[in-house]
């Protein structure tokens, strides 16, 4: 146990060395996007606030009132330094670009389509379809920024419940904004009649994985909820996405 205590805190400075250069990680960081190089420069860093502040005990025990009194100071600047270093947190990962989509292919041997380009539009909701052989049909629409997508959804024969959208990347299965996109994309729904009603939803939701000239394939399932009933899925299309770019 000494000889741990010893190679930590000896000499005095060395503690203090070592949170000077995870300082020093957090200019590097821009150079080297990855959420992981991040994750690693943030645990040295408060390990070096640790160990400071434990050098700062032993060097009390030991009377070294100068040394203390420096590695305090070091102590108290890393404590006024978190605020800071949760903004700078926050800016660096709304900056960092998503490399999700980067290296995924859309399958050549499927049907797929786009979003339309013409934003949805509420006036449609009433417009009712001449009934036809499918009771569910549905169409995503592009919104005011790739990644941001509204959609409407033609119902007959089904009963009060509701509706809502779950998206997965196609080659992987990996599913999509799961949690936002089934609360953002929840429709209430009825229509007893032998026609195609129109639902849509009045705000649009956001496919966070991705980013802006990255495409790719992603199936969209809509799936009801009855009342006091379990969910089933209605109808599924493959689409070609792109994430939103934070």
């Amino acid at each position: 146990m000494k000889k741990v205590i010893s190679f930590l805190f000896n000499p005095w400075w060395k503690p203090l060395a070592f949170f000077a250069i995870t300082f020093l990680l957090f200019f590097i960081n821009p150079f080297i996007p990855y959420e992981t190089t991040l994750n690693i420069t943030l645990l040295l860093f408060f390990l070096g606030l640790l160990l400071i502040f434990i050098s700062v005990i032993i060097l009390l025990i030991n009377k070294k009132w100068k040394h203390a009194f420096i590695n305090f100071m070091a102590f108290m600047l890393g404590i006024f330094f978190i605020p800071i270093l949760s903004l700078y947190v926050f800016f660096y990962l709304q900056n960092m670009p998503d490399n999700y989509a980067n290296n995924l292919e859309i399958p050549k041997n499927i049907e797929i389509e786009k979003p339309k380009n013409e934003n949805f539009s509420p006036t449609l909701k009433d417009t009712v379809y001449t009934f036809d052989k499918r009771i569910c049909d549905f169409n995503i629409h592009n919104g005011m920024q790739p990644g941001i997508y509204s959609y409407n959804v033609l119902l007959g024969n089904i009963e009060k419940g509701t509706i809502y959208l779950k998206a997965f990347e196609i080659t992987h299965n990996d599913p999509l904004s799961a949690e936002s996109l089934r609360q953002r994309s929840s429709i209430v729904v009825e229509n007893h009649s032998n026609s195609l009603k129109n639902f849509y939803i009045t705000d649009y939701f956001t496919i966070y994985e991705g980013d802006w000239g990255y495409p790719y394939a992603a199936r969209f399932e809509v799936w009801f909820k009855p009342e006091n009933r379990t969910e089933r899925k209605l109808t599924e299309k493959n689409y070609i996405i792109e994430g939103w770019q934070r």
